[in-house]
């Protein structure tokens, strides 16, 4: 998301606060799920495998759109 976000400040395009917002709210997620689970030290099974591999799936899209 930086990417774009850079060009669009390059060519001076409207969409950049879109692009900031979208960065922004991308950060804070991951920051608050960072802050929530830090002190976690379980080990993974394989259900915890299969359930992360599926929220990925599902979730990052969702923050790929949000520019959008």
């Amino acid at each position: 998301m930086l990417l774009p976000l850079g060009v669009s400040f390059m060519y001076g395009d409207a969409a950049r606060h879109a692009h900031y917002e979208a960065v922004l709210i991308t950060f804070v997620s991951g920051a608050i799920l960072w802050v929530l689970t830090r002190s976690s030290q379980a080990e993974l099974q394989t259900r915890d495998g299969f359930l992360l591999v599926t929220l990925v799936w599902t979730v990052l899209p969702a923050f790929a759109t949000l520019p959008f």
